[in-house]
């Protein structure tokens, strides 16, 4: 999570609605080589498919499991 109280990654990023100080609900998921690996533009945090979507993603990101179900 980050805070962006001067709208400055708002604006680098298109998340501002407008000329008015409103932004867009947008997630990015910063994959292990840094870069942007998924974007949510917006983020539907009312749909329960966003989750799973956004799961799959965390999981196709993430190390393998171990034999025991844990990651590394």
């Amino acid at each position: 999570m980050a805070s962006d109280q001067g709208l400055d990654a708002a604006r680098k990023y298109g998340a501002m609605l407008g000329t008015r100080a409103l932004t867009n609900r947008n997630l990015f998921v910063i994959g292990p080589d840094g870069r942007i690996a998924y974007t949510a533009t917006p983020f539907r945090e009312i749909d329960p498919t966003a989750y799973a979507e956004l799961a799959g993603v965390i999981d196709r990101l993430s190390p393998p499991r171990t034999t025991d179900g844990e990651r590394p």
